[in-house]
C-alpha cells in the first residue's frame, strides 16, 4: 500500500503525458500484481484490474519486475501459461526476452496478455538497484506505437525511483512519534 501511495503521483504524471491506460505493477512470488491503474479515454478491453494476479509471461509490466540477478528465474521446463497465441510460452525464449529487457530496460507486450492489446513497460528501480515495481502504458494494438511512449515511461520511472529514494532517506533520517504533531 505504501508503494502504491508513494507512486500514485508518478502514475498520474504518466497518464497526463500519454492519455492512455497506465498501470503500476509489482512482482509477488512468480506473479505480477496490479497495484494501480488509470484508464485512458480510448481504453481497450484489458484483463488488468487492481489486485489481479497474472503470470509474468503475459503482460509487459511483469517483465521489468522479473529478477535482475544473473541467476535464472525458476520456470517450468514443460512450458509457461499462454494467454494468447502470441504469449512467450517457451521457457528458453522467455529467458532470452528477460535478458533483452535487462539490457534495454524496456519491455513490450504485443498481444501477449490479450488479443488486440499492446503494452510497453519499464522498471522502477529501488535503492538496492533492483526493480521494485513497473510502469506501463497500454492501448489497442492497431493504433498503438509503443516506442512513442518509451521516453515518457523512462522519465517518469526515473523520477519515481528518485522519489522512493528520497522517501526512504527521510524515513531513516527523521523518525518521529506519530502521536505528536511535527514541530514547526
Amino acid at each position: 500500500m505504501l508503494l502504491r501511495e508513494q507512486l500514485l503521483p508518478h502514475l498520474a504524471d504518466l497518464y497526463e503525458l500519454t492519455h492512455e491506460t497506465v498501470h503500476l505493477a509489482v512482482l509477488r512470488g512468480t506473479d505480477i500484481v496490479y497495484v494501480n491503474k488509470i484508464q485512458g479515454h480510448r481504453a481497450t478491453r484489458s484483463p488488468s484490474r487492481i489486485g489481479a494476479r497474472c503470470p509474468p509471461t503475459a503482460p509487459a509490466s511483469a517483465r521489468p519486475c522479473s529478477p535482475s540477478t544473473p541467476t535464472r528465474p525458476r520456470l517450468p521446463s514443460a512450458g509457461l501459461p499462454a494467454r494468447t497465441q502470441y504469449t512467450l510460452a517457451d521457457p528458453r525464449r522467455f529467458r532470452e526476452e528477460l535478458r533483452r529487457i535487462r539490457q534495454d530496460g524496456i519491455a513490450y507486450d504485443r498481444q501477449e496478455a490479450a488479443p488486440g492489446l499492446t503494452c510497453v513497460a519499464v522498471p522502477i528501480m529501488g535503492t538496492s538497484g533492483r526493480p521494485v515495481a513497473a510502469l506501463s502504458v497500454a492501448d489497442a494494438h492497431h493504433r498503438f506505437e509503443p516506442s512513442r511512449y518509451a521516453p515518457a515511461l523512462r522519465r517518469v520511472a526515473f523520477e519515481a525511483a528518485r522519489a522512493l529514494t528520497a522517501a526512504k532517506g527521510r524515513q531513516a533520517a527523521a523518525p518521529y512519534d506519530v502521536s505528536r504533531p511535527p514541530a514547526g
